[in-house]
């Protein structure tokens, strides 16, 4: 638990998410990002423009950034080390926690059409997975707060409520939007699902890091799986050395386990541990 959470006055949280996904050398999908209370984002926000006039751009996009592409194509690799440094120190600052969920889309794609239909849209899965995550997180800061004592209004688990926000445009948008509020009608969570917007990457910088953490994800999980064998990249060390990070992926067992649980709705990864 970040001792930075552990020191706020509980309130409205707001978890930002985006999705990325590579093709070589394995197929992998992913979402990922970043929660803390919304306080926290609104000085974010400002710390992330200023790193971003530094450098002259309008919006950061990790795809361009490491592909070398439009305005990063002149950059040398001394921008771009201090650039990846002054965006994670922003982010150590004011966000308590990285979470992302992936999935490897050879071992769904290996799964029988009806299989697959049960499970619904990977970008759904992962983005449930993602949210549930979320409110796992939010458990055991609960939990280790009420042990230490330095919150002095602690609030039931159920009664914390969280915004998210997920970049607009990903294909299956429209079925993770119906799948949280169906988990937000069952009441399963208390008031913790209490809102979700689909923005664009522009609207905030909080997405934008998002974006970040999502490829890092995808190129982590890569190696992971074995289908890259170098060393982990140093941004996702610098990271991990920096940030509360957590992650899961699906692969053939935890795509199986979902199945064999019953569940009709992708709304199953609710409930995966």
């Amino acid at each position: 638990m970040s001792a930075d959470a552990e020191g706020q006055e509980p309130g409205v949280f707001r978890a930002y998410f985006d999705r990325s996904q590579l093709f070589r050398p394995a197929d992998v999908v992913a979402v990922g990002g970043f929660m803390a209370a919304i306080s926290r984002w609104r000085h974010f926000e400002r710390e992330w423009r200023k790193v971003l006039d530094r450098h002259g751009m309008e919006v950061f996009h990790m795809t361009d950034f490491e592909t070398r592409q439009k305005q990063y194509a002149t950059w040398s690799n001394e921008q771009r080390v201090a650039f990846v440094r002054q965006m994670i120190g922003v982010i150590r600052v004011h966000a308590w926690v990285a979470i992302a969920a992936a999935m490897v889309m050879k071992d769904y794609n290996g799964l029988g059409a009806e299989e697959r239909r049960e499970l619904g849209h990977p970008y759904a899965l992962c983005g449930l997975k993602a949210v549930a995550d979320t409110l796992r997180w939010v458990d055991d800061m609960l939990a280790g707060a009420k042990k230490t004592g330095r919150w002095k209004v602690l609030p039931k688990a159920h009664d914390v409520r969280i915004e998210f926000v997920f970049e607009a445009g990903d294909e299956g948008a429209s079925e993770l939007a119906a799948a949280l509020e169906s988990e937000k009608k069952s009441g399963a969570h208390g008031e913790r699902i209490w809102s979700w917007t689909f923005d664009n990457k522009g609207s905030a910088g909080a997405l934008q890091a998002a974006d970040f953490a999502a490829y890092e994800t995808t190129k982590q999980l890569v190696r992971t799986i074995g289908a890259d064998e170098r060393r982990i990249r140093q941004s996702m060390d610098r990271l991990l050395q920096r940030v509360t990070y957590r992650a899961e992926y699906f692969n053939a067992r935890s795509l199986r386990e979902v199945l064999d649980n019953g569940k009709k709705h992708p709304a199953a990864a609710m409930r995966q541990a």
